[in-house]
């Protein structure tokens, strides 16, 4: 009586091998120009909001609509053909703010307040040369949850901490090359 090897190669095992061989192979050497340096540098922008889980990809120097009350994740994305030293990406902006009060009476600052840290600096730093594409992801904005800070003025409460209701968030982002070149790229996002 004869029996069968365990890992005999039936036709089935064979493709499913090539497959894994195939997948493997790709995987491995595939990655379609990993190693090739960009032609030029670039930086753009991406932007996810998590409410609605819908990402928009947008080119240097863009404005963006944004749902104020959404969540959003702002991303800076780099091609260097010099390589990646670092990166950060920050929010601010001349706002407009007010503050409602539990008995909807709302109450806004009578001049835009500048809010330079309304989306606090986040930085990578790429430690050793030879990356040539890179991101670096702002930390949670909601437009609507920007603090302006506290104020007092005539007719309001005092010491009310007032929020953005309009103007343009500028988000900034860096990018130092390993040869020291500096790379600037701005996105506006308006309620």
């Amino acid at each position: 009586m004869s029996q069968a090897a365990p890992y005999a190669l039936s036709p089935a095992r064979i493709i499913l091998g090539t497959i894994l061989v195939l997948i493997t192979s790709e995987f491995l050497t595939g990655c379609n120009g990993c190693n090739n340096k960009p032609p030029a540098r670039v930086l753009s922008w991406g932007v996810l909001d998590k409410t609605t889980n819908i990402n928009t990809n947008l080119a240097d120097g863009s404005t963006f609509k944004i749902n104020g009350n959404d969540n959003y994740l702002i991303t800076l994305q780099v091609q260097d053909p010099d390589g990646i030293r670092e990166m950060d990406v920050s929010g601010s902006g001349s706002l407009t703010c007010s503050v409602e009060l539990p008995n909807l009476q709302e109450f806004t600052v009578p001049n835009p307040v500048t809010v330079p840290a309304a989306v606090p600096k986040q930085v990578t730093t790429i430690p050793n040369a030879g990356s040539l594409q890179g991101f670096v992801i702002s930390s949670p904005v909601t437009y609507y949850k920007i603090s302006c800070g506290q104020f007092s003025f005539a007719n309001a409460p005092p010491n009310l901490e007032y929020f953005a209701t309009s103007g343009s968030l500028v988000m900034k982002g860096v990018e130092t090359s390993w040869p020291g070149t500096v790379t600037n790229a701005t996105l506006n996002l308006n309620p």
